[in-house]
């Protein structure tokens, strides 16, 4: 197992499955970066993350996602595509946050409360 030319992308990979693994081994500092950008507090550890799309509320949704005629990017997957974000989804022990981008590279985070969820759709 050797890094390869994303050195970077490789440690950062070990240092994730290690701290999965053997968190007791260590002391992560990707956690305590992502406590700081959703402004969590210091007993927050994080649970889980998952890879999803987010459409934001109120974002207004216009067709299907079909075939349509013409070149691509056109029509309702062009739409699609201005509202739809990709990113990850982390658990924490008493929050949920998203941090992702949109298709235009526009950067989105969400934090939510545990307590306020009432469902998740997945």
């Amino acid at each position: 197992l050797r890094p390869t030319k994303h050195r970077q992308r490789f440690f950062d990979a070990l240092e994730k499955h290690v701290e999965r693994h053997a968190p007791q081994a260590v002391r992560s500092t990707a956690t305590q970066a992502l406590k700081g950008k959703f402004g969590l507090g210091s007993s927050e550890r994080v649970l889980g993350s998952f890879r999803c799309c987010f459409h934001p509320p109120g974002a207004k949704r216009e067709g299907g996602v079909g075939r349509q005629p013409g070149p691509a990017g056109t029509g309702a997957l062009k739409t699609l595509r201005s509202v739809l974000q990709r990113g990850t989804l982390y658990l924490f022990t008493s929050h949920l946050c998203f941090l992702g981008k949109g298709w235009d590279g526009k950067e989105t985070q969400r934090v939510v409360a545990l307590e306020q969820l009432v469902s998740v759709k997945c």
